[in-house]
């Protein structure tokens, strides 16, 4: 090293372990976190609703709960089938009267088939109290139908009754 009155030594400034964040970024950061309890508020409220069967998934929806990418692909609507929170009737929400029992399924084809089959042993069985069912049918699963193909299968199914029709 030198002789003389002011030896110099490289110095390296101290790395700190700390990101110094700016001001956008810190309200970016804020923005994200706000953001998140906002979904996942919205995610709690229509879990919430699902469970009491305010609202549930429509037949051609995507699954719930989901990421935020596939969220487009949900769809909600209002329950039909009364005797649970809706009146099919009114569309005004009431719960189920004590003493009415539900259920409710997605048949295909050949299960509806194997339901028509034991339908007099339920309905014997069911003698002397009220036995309903309500129907609901979908027709594609998003894709583009004619309205030829619509009309063959509306027609088949109001010859069963005049309130059965597929609608989009």
């Amino acid at each position: 090293m030198g002789s003389g009155m002011y030896d110099l030594m490289p110095v390296r400034p101290k790395q700190s372990s700390f990101v110094k964040f700016t001001d956008e970024m810190e309200q970016e950061l804020s923005a994200m976190r706000d953001l998140d309890k906002i979904l996942n508020s919205w995610k709690r409220a229509f879990r919430d609703s699902i469970k009491a069967r305010w609202i549930e998934l429509a037949a051609n929806s995507g699954p719930w709960p989901c990421e935020m990418a596939a969220a487009s692909t949900v769809t909600l609507m209002q329950p039909r089938a009364s005797g649970g929170m809706a009146d099919s009737a009114s569309g005004a929400y009431s719960s189920k009267p004590k003493g009415v029992h539900t259920s409710s399924a997605v048949l295909q084809p050949n299960q509806l088939q194997d339901l028509v089959d034991v339908l007099d042993d339920i309905v014997k069985a069911a003698v002397g109290v009220r036995l309903r069912f309500q129907l609901q049918i979908s027709l594609g699963d998003g894709e583009d139908i004619g309205s030829a193909k619509v009309e063959e299968v509306n027609k088949l199914l109001e010859s069963v009754s005049p309130e059965l029709r597929v609608k989009p």
